[in-house]
């Protein structure tokens, strides 16, 4: 009987301990801001990350309920050059907030601190109630220790526990207050321990690390997002139909709407051209477009100089420009709606937690019955790249709240499914003196045609568009290239190159061996994780088709090549043919690749992973002739 007990003593006491344990390692750890280590100082590798650029040594949220404060510390640890770019950050608030900021060094031998000045923080406005503080610590170099310490009223919209750096130890504090209730989403799939009430902290959590085709990083970090629900006895948007409310009531978003008088003239004159509803609604669109130009920022608010900008200086955010365009619109008849959004770099909207802080853009939205047919499109002036019906691909984000009037709205998808389009047409010629040229032909539809576009605008000249081709595809040689039409209002492009093969085409002796697809997008799995713990994101639905040629000298003789192969996946949202064959001196294949939509789940990314697997494996595999002398 004593062995039993004591038996059932050592158990409990080795549960409490666990318990305890468990406890302790979720303690919460105090920091002095202004205090930091020599063991953080010469720090120069993060051990649980050796890889890592910089690390989040201290993230630390609190709020004090008394006060109506909420106060972050953080603090991180710059160990590469890359690193450096972590001593800026951008950091919302929901009121004014008040800084402190200082860099630890060692220079010389000698620990230095250095104070930001006020001319390392910029402040705006994004919306009412919102602020953007954007931070330049000073002097961050290989080393630095860079602190961050602000206050500021109510509590943050986030939270992130976890970031693209690793993260040693992150807490957040909410106890209860009174006054306030919110609620909070949770994101991400790291462990969080949850410590005594309204208490929780992360430890070690890794970087984060996106992979191929997904939506912006900050949809699946680890991290809350925070809702004040009702402050004393008044609730905050409580339905997105509040929401329609409160913009069509705003002077920067209703009042812009049915105002903007100053474009009664042109209104006037466009009216008087008697054009079709469509032609007008094109006129006033590249009327817009060409009498303001997008300064970068995303807005849902017109600034207080919203007609300034449009009649001297030329230049708006994306509210100024859109939300005059759709005054425009209704002042010459066309049935136009406003529609919010947030972009993929602002994250996805929650359509169950209804707030207008997450919005952070706005676009027209058609739709326009006439005699014969109704119109209807998504239009954004502030893009000078796309055409009406097609939206800048940082807009296909999920889902618009359409604001119909001051109580009503409703839910529109913002992909339509317009197919990003790339058609090939290669021919290749083998001469029996070991030459091999080839003539590439390619056109580019949609969101094709823009990021062809984008990347012509980079390499900023045609030379430069050549040289970065060569580098990405290697032992192939550019003789001429050039552009054989372009229709930028209908989104399509069509380019030729000639191509000296000399160096790609394998002489094995008696035989030549080839792999015949030149400019594939995807030579090898895009998909390389056995596992995927959040969706595939395309931005849109792709297809891809390519017909080969290959004409070799009649003494050759075809030894191997790819076969033919048709395969799709269940519901035919990937679809693959592979059509190869052989006549007297000439090969053809014809490849076509199609995927019918611009989202595949975690549930489905094997399934995914596999087929891009066959197609990679078929597409790579190479010809081989025989040169039968």
């Amino acid at each position: 009987m004593k062995s039993r007990i004591l038996v059932m003593a050592l158990v409990w006491l080795f549960i409490i301990k666990l318990c305890i344990t468990q406890y302790a390692s979720a303690q919460k750890i105090k920091v002095k801001f202004g205090k930091v280590t020599m063991e953080e100082l010469e720090m120069s590798v993060y051990p649980a990350d050796s890889n890592a650029e910089a690390v989040i040594l201290y993230d630390k949220g609190e709020f004090n309920p008394n006060e109506f404060e909420f106060t972050r510390h953080l603090r991180v640890k710059i160990l590469k050059k890359s690193g450096t770019r972590w001593g800026n950050w951008t950091i919302n608030t929901p009121r004014r907030a008040n800084f402190r900021i200082v860099v630890h060094n060692i220079k010389n031998g000698e620990y230095v601190v250095e104070k930001a000045k006020s001319n390392s923080i910029f402040k705006e406005e994004v919306i009412k109630g919102t602020r953007s503080y954007k931070i330049f610590a000073p002097n961050v170099t290989v080393g630095s220790v860079v602190e961050i310490k602000y206050t500021h009223r109510g509590l943050p919209r986030e939270w992130r526990f976890q970031e693209r750096i690793p993260v040693k130890y992150s807490e957040l504090y909410l106890p209860p207050s009174g006054y306030m209730n919110f609620n909070k989403t949770h994101f991400g799939f790291e462990p969080i321990q949850t410590v005594g009430s309204n208490r929780w902290i992360a430890q070690d959590m890794p970087a984060f690390q996106a992979e191929p085709f997904i939506n912006h990083y900050s949809n699946y970090i680890t991290k809350f997002e925070i809702q004040v629900e009702s402050f004393g006895f008044g609730s905050f948007s409580s339905s997105w139909e509040e929401i329609s409310e409160t913009l069509l009531e705003s002077s920067r978003f209703g009042e812009v709407i049915k105002g903007c008088g100053f474009l009664n003239d042109y209104a006037k004159e466009l009216k008087s051209k008697e054009l079709s509803a469509q032609e007008t609604i094109l006129a006033a669109y590249d009327h817009i477009r060409e009498q303001i130009k997008w300064n970068d920022i995303y807005r849902i608010m017109a600034s207080d100089g919203y007609s300034v900008n449009y009649k001297k200086d030329h230049s708006g955010t994306s509210a100024d420009i859109n939300l005059i365009l759709i005054s425009l619109l209704k002042k010459v008849g066309i049935t136009v709606y406003p529609a919010v959004l947030s972009t993929r770099d602002n994250g996805l909207i929650l359509e169950f937690s209804p707030t207008i802080n997450k919005l952070n853009h706005v676009i027209a939205y058609v739709k326009h019955e006439t005699k014969n047919d109704t119109l209807e499109y998504l239009l954004d002036a502030s893009s000078d790249k796309v055409t009406p019906g097609i939206l800048p691909p940082n807009c296909l984000n999920g889902k618009a709240w359409v604001v119909l009037d001051k109580d009503k709205g409703f839910w529109l998808e913002l992909n339509k499914d317009v197919i990003s389009k790339k058609n090939q047409f290669i021919n290749i010629v083998l001469g029996d003196d070991g030459s091999a040229v080839a003539t590439v032909d390619q056109q580019f539809w949609n969101y094709a045609y823009l990021e062809w576009a984008e990347k012509r605008e980079e390499d900023e000249d045609e030379r430069k568009y050549i040289i970065d081709l060569e580098k990405e595809y290697p032992n192939i040689t550019v003789t001429d290239y050039y552009v054989k039409k372009e229709e930028p209002n209908n989104l399509f492009v069509g380019e030729v190159f000639k191509i000296d093969l000399a160096n790609y085409v394998l002489d094995a002796g008696n035989a030549v061996i080839f792999s015949p697809f030149l400019f594939f997008e995807y030579s090898e799995n895009p998909f390389k994780s056995e596992t995927r713990k959040y969706p595939v994101d395309l931005n849109f639905p792709r297809e891809l088709s390519s017909t080969v040629i290959v004409q070799f000298p009649s003494k050759y003789k075809v030894m191997s090549m790819p076969e033919s192969l048709q395969m799709r996946n269940p519901d035919s949202s990937a679809v693959f043919r592979f059509l190869s064959n052989t006549s007297g001196n000439r090969i053809q294949i014809q490849m076509k690749l199609q995927l019918n939509r611009s989202i595949f789940t975690e549930m489905e990314y094997l399934e995914l992973r596999n087929f891009f697997s066959e197609v990679i494996k078929r597409v790579n595999q190479p010809l081989e002739l025989n040169k039968n002398t």
